[in-house]
């Protein structure tokens, strides 16, 4: 009759226990799989989704207000723009034209810098073909001074005035002064720049000189 042996008892029931904990966690995660799988479904559905979203927002599809470029987007209607003096600009009446929109403000620190590289700009082409037109997003910078800041840069520029609801800042997704936007002749966005940098003379030059 062979001897007992506890220590062979003990790897035997060892042995016996562990079998049984890895048969449980086998039974655990096949019953726990449908609902990994449904998260891993949503990871990853909701990756994509915040790809996407991030994608548009840095092609200026949502605001932009990191500066998107906003290319190849066309206002839904012509816009008309009602000058500090009282007259009116419509883009659709300037087809054919380069227009710079040029959102600023008299209290952007940038914005001074910004328009000398403007008026740089106006002074290398016609009238026939590059338009100008300096907004204001304060709708509280007076007539007066504003028509001072014009006159710092020696411009004739018609200056607009935003107005409370923001209706000329908002359909272009102005969240940061300066910014730039260069519309081609037909009235697409070609091109989006926030701050001096992106809106450099080179840069801006560069653009409105693959239109003409």
């Amino acid at each position: 009759m062979p001897k007992y042996n506890p220590k062979e008892a003990r790897d035997v029931k060892a042995r016996k226990q562990k079998r049984i904990a890895a048969s449980k966690k086998k039974r655990h995660f096949r019953q726990f799989m449908p609902y990994i799988l449904i998260i891993g479904v949503i990871i990853i559905v909701g990756s994509m989704a915040i790809y996407f979203y991030l994608s548009d927002y840095n092609n200026g599809e949502d605001g932009g207000e990191n500066g998107g470029n906003g290319d190849n987007n066309q206002y839904e209607t012509p816009m008309t723009f009602t000058t500090i003096d009282e007259d009116t600009i419509k883009l659709a009446d300037n087809q054919g034209k380069v227009i710079i929109l040029y959102f600023f403000d008299l209290d952007c620190p940038p914005c001074g810098p910004q328009a000398e590289i403007l008026a740089e700009i106006d002074k290398n082409y016609s009238s026939s073909q590059l338009l100008i037109i300096p907004i204001t997003v304060h709708y509280w910078d007076s007539t007066n001074d504003l028509i001072i800041w014009k006159q710092n840069y020696n411009q004739n520029w018609d200056i607009v005035r935003d107005d409370a609801s923001y209706s000329y800042s908002t359909p272009f997704n102005i969240a940061y002064t300066p910014t730039t936007i260069i519309l081609d002749q037909n009235g697409n966005i070609v091109k989006k720049m926030v701050g001096s940098e992106q809106g450099s003379y080179v840069n801006i030059k560069a653009e409105i000189d693959s239109l003409l």
